[in-house]
């Protein structure tokens, strides 16, 4: 569990993860301007990269979030 902990940890401090406030901006433009939908910052990239390489984005997600618990 401690593991588990410490890799959300890293995960949140990680530049790739979106700020709760980049998030909620992105959120009320959508509201706002009657978006249907809204990609927040680099979730773009994994969109565009998961249209050109479905099974190897896949891949690469799992890895990043391999989880390490011993059961």
């Amino acid at each position: 569990m401690k593991q588990r902990r410490e890799q959300m940890g890293q995960v949140s401090n990680s530049t790739v993860v979106e700020k709760p406030k980049d998030v909620a901006e992105a959120i009320w433009d959508a509201v706002t301007n009657k978006k249907s939908e809204v990609i927040v910052g680099s979730a773009n990239l994994s969109r565009f990269m998961y249209r050109l390489f479905p099974s190897f984005t896949q891949w690469a997600s799992r890895q990043a979030l391999k989880n390490n618990d011993k059961l």
